[in-house]
């Protein structure tokens, strides 16, 4: 408390001064006036305060159980990981061993081939030895002669490559690089590198924003719920172009565009003037998202119309198929390595990652998905299902960094899951505080933009310098 005259914090000094009776009357009042709330104050801070440190104490429970048990899940991939390594080393390993040994054997074989050849040939010499020193002196000139002709011949045939009999495949040894081990063993990585920082937003209608596409920094293709154009915007959200057409995904290919026409049941080009011609007719499937693949041509997500929506049964066709510019299929993906099992119920997006892997949000009910993830031969890698969420996870759109992260957008849980290239949980890129509602996803360079279901485009500068924790 300070008194109002010398504006000194009363003390007893103070409170004998000639102003000490104004002094304790004010004091007096404010006591008496907290004494008289105090009850009301401490049911507030026994009502409110507590409980919320409580809960930021439960939080922090949660978060040192759920950082052990992290910390556990990696330690543990790592363990399977270090396991693997050393199964394929052994594997090949024993396929130089292998390598070595039949060419030890076929090595053997021709050695005793030459061994027995060599036998009988000495077999033959020493007996044309004998003979002839005991029967030269007795021989006709013509019989001396032929025998001596044959003793020479069989002397001239003694001649052998011995170099042929040496073993040819030998072991070099590698070099043991701590460089290339590392990289092989795997890296820790510091998380807390991989961030996206908001530097600008635009309102661009109010309808969900179902598509985005960056065809550089400064030309956005952008698509609306219910709309019959796709617009073409800067980066500040100024309408640059608009083309009457209806994607449902949309990519850039070789400086061309090309987008899915559900209604038509192709996959169509668009030119910059606005022209479209289709390259190829998916009918009877209906093709939905579409990405460019890394080898050419396009990669892009088909299912049928002679079932009902979302259920997949043993005759429907759910696939990812590789098509050419051309029009042609080069590959498709539908089953899992059996040939049975099929790997999609709904395939709504396709991004191919750096590391060729391809990456399909898949729907699997009207309140549930996954990210299937495949090698570019077909193999199955991973499948994530979201980790810890509050609601369903159900992802609607999927980008690739430079990085191979993989970055995967969450609509009804409001946010942007982060994964490793081999589709582990890395870290929530961004939550309800930063996103809401995100619907569609663009990564071009630095430049992240997330759509939502209102209209709302927000720009990030993605940063995914992670930092490596070496401790070798």
């Amino acid at each position: 408390m300070f008194c109002d005259a010398c504006d000194k914090f009363i003390c007893s000094k103070c409170a004998k001064s000639d102003h000490s009776n104004h002094n304790w009357e004010t004091f007096s009042m404010v006591v008496g006036e907290i004494r008289r709330g105090l009850h009301i104050y401490l049911n507030r801070i026994r009502k409110n305060e507590i409980p919320e440190i409580n809960n930021k104490i439960e939080k922090l429970v949660s978060q040192n159980i759920e950082s052990k048990r992290q910390c556990d899940v990696d330690i543990q991939f790592m363990q399977r990981h270090h396991e693997e390594i050393i199964t394929r080393l052994e594997e090949i390993k024993k396929k130089h061993e292998q390598t070595l040994r039949d060419s030890l054997e076929v090595q053997n074989e021709q050695i005793n081939r030459l061994k027995s050849q060599l036998e009988m040939k000495k077999k033959q010499l020493l007996d044309l030895v004998k003979f002839m020193e005991e029967s030269s002196g007795t021989m006709s000139d013509y019989s001396f002669f032929e025998n001596h002709k044959e003793l020479t011949e069989l002397m001239s045939g003694f001649d052998v490559d011995m170099k042929r009999c040496e073993q040819r495949k030998r072991f070099r040894r590698g070099k043991i690089s701590d460089k290339q081990l590392k990289c092989m063993v795997g890296k820790i990585i510091d998380t807390d590198e991989v961030i996206a920082n908001e530097i600008g937003s635009f309102q661009y209608g109010h309808s969900t924003v179902l598509m985005l596409e960056s065809f550089t920094d400064d030309d956005i293709y952008i698509k609306f719920h219910h709309s019959d154009h796709t617009k073409l915007i800067n980066k500040k959200g100024q309408q640059k172009k608009e083309f009457k057409i209806k994607p449902n995904d949309l990519c850039v290919s070789r400086n061309s565009v090309y987008y899915t026409d559900v209604d038509n049941r192709s996959i169509a080009r668009l030119s910059p003037s606005g022209s479209v011609s289709v390259v190829l007719r998916t009918d009877p499937l209906l093709p939905g998202g579409v990405c460019s693949q890394r080898s050419g041509g396009l990669l892009v997500t088909l299912n049928d119309n002679t079932t009902q929506w979302m259920n997949s049964d043993s005759d429907s066709r759910r696939l990812v198929r590789h098509v050419s510019l051309t029009g042609d299929t080069i590959r498709e993906y539908e089953y899992t390595s059996d040939g049975k099992t099929k790997l999609f119920t709904l395939p709504v997006k396709v991004a191919q990652n750096g590391n060729s892997d391809i990456c399909v949000v898949n729907w699997t009910s009207r309140t549930k998905g996954n990210l299937v993830i495949l090698s570019s031969a077909g193999h199955l890698r991973s499948i994530y299902s979201g980790q810890k969420l509050r609601w369903n996870f159900l992802p609607f759109d999927v980008a690739c960094d430079s990085l191979c992260y993989i970055l995967v957008s969450d609509r009804y849980n409001e946010r942007i899951h982060l994964l490793s290239p081999d589709g582990e949980i890395l870290k929530y890129l961004l939550n309800e505080n930063e996103v809401n509602f995100p619907t569609s996803i663009s990564l071009f360079k630095s430049n992240l933009r997330v759509g939502n279901e209102n209209g709302l485009v927000k720009v990030f500068e993605y940063n995914n310098s992670v930092k490596l924790i070496d401790r070798y």
